[in-house]
């Protein structure tokens, strides 16, 4: 379950969200399953969240990216630094 409160309607995914998870992936920090693994609860849970705004679209469409290794690029380094290249745009 995504961290739920009360009084806050929605959990805010931005780029420096998705920088984060991507850097901690290349330093070792965090196995590469684990983006993978949160962008699918991003996915299930998508009336729940709220996108930076301005980005909704972009950062949506790397969370779907990341959510679906099978059918896109499989997580690991050097999909995390093609998606922190997009993110420096």
């Amino acid at each position: 379950m995504l961290s739920k409160n009360p009084g806050i309607e929605k959990v805010l995914v931005s780029r420096r969200t998705l920088h984060n998870a991507l850097t901690s992936v290349l330093d070792g920090e965090i196995d590469p399953v684990e983006p993978v693994e949160w962008a699918n609860l991003v996915e299930q849970h998508d009336d729940e969240i709220a996108y930076e705004p301005g980005f909704q679209q972009f950062i949506a469409t790397h969370v779907f990216r990341l959510s679906m290794p099978e059918i896109n690029e499989p997580m690991g380094k050097d999909l995390c630094r093609q998606m922190i290249a997009e993110l420096a745009h």
